[in-house]
């Protein structure tokens, strides 16, 4: 968090006018970092509890579980027919569940750009998929 603090700093750096500016960037940028991973640490939390919840009865029906794979056989087929960048941001965001930040550090795009191609590409594959 502190590393993408100075990171995010370094592409900032030209609107810190003084020292005080530069003091409140910083403490505004880890306490935003620290902020959005509680969050992401909580809904990873919960995800949890509810797979461990429905686990059971997962393996205790087969058939759930080829319902599943196909699923995601699905979803795959359906990325693999959206623009190349849109289909990248789709896998790493909903089937590897990867963060905004994480995929935007890896695309060398904006987490915004990756939170608008995420929203475009499950409105698409809805639409393709006639959800």
């Amino acid at each position: 968090m502190v590393a993408d603090s100075f990171l995010a700093l370094w592409q900032q750096h030209a609107v810190i006018k003084s020292e005080a500016h530069l003091t409140a960037f910083l403490y505004r940028a880890l306490r935003n970092a620290c902020t959005n991973h509680r969050k992401a640490q909580l809904v990873r939390q919960k995800a949890h509890r509810q797979i461990s919840a429905t686990a059971g009865t997962l393996a205790a029906d087969p058939h759930r579980l080829l319902v599943g794979a196909e699923e995601l056989h699905a979803l795959r087929t359906a990325a693999a027919k959206l623009p190349p960048r849109t289909s990248q941001v789709f896998q790493m965001a909903c089937i590897e569940d990867r963060s905004a930040g994480y995929i935007a550090r890896r695309l060398g795009i904006t987490p915004k750009a990756v939170l608008n191609q995420r929203r475009k590409a499950i409105k698409e594959v809805k639409e393709k998929r006639g959800i």
